[in-house]
């Protein structure tokens, strides 16, 4: 893929500790105390943390490798099919999981695919 002519491709940081995290966060009360809890973990071991407010950008960004990695505990799968496509052709790995409380949202993570992003 190319931005403006130019190609490109996720980053290639290999340490969660170097990279610039993207959390997404949802509006619902519960989801949203979920994704605190998960920000707060990655907040101790990433670089730095993000909340962009978009789903398309945070993805269009790991894409280009302005940003490490995205991950969202409850979004609507058109907020994220483009990025996906994105970032699995720059290179990068995208997972989805419904999410069983609703079967119209799914959890999802997108990253370079070279870094252990878990946090558990």
């Amino acid at each position: 893929p190319k931005l403006n002519g130019v190609p490109f491709q996720v980053s290639q940081r290999t340490q969660l500790s170097d990279a610039v995290v993207s959390v997404g966060m949802s509006k619902s009360p519960d989801v949203a105390k979920q994704a605190t809890v998960l920000l707060e973990k990655y907040v101790r071991r990433a670089r730095k943390c993000r909340l962009m407010g978009s789903a398309a950008l945070d993805l269009a960004y790991v894409a280009c490798g302005r940003l490490d990695a995205y991950i969202e505990q409850s979004v609507s799968l058109w907020d994220v099919a483009a990025g996906h496509l994105l970032v699995e052709a720059a290179g990068g790995k995208f997972e989805s999981v419904p999410r069983p409380d609703n079967p119209d949202k799914i959890s999802v993570r997108a990253w370079n695919g070279i870094m252990d992003i878990s946090v558990e």
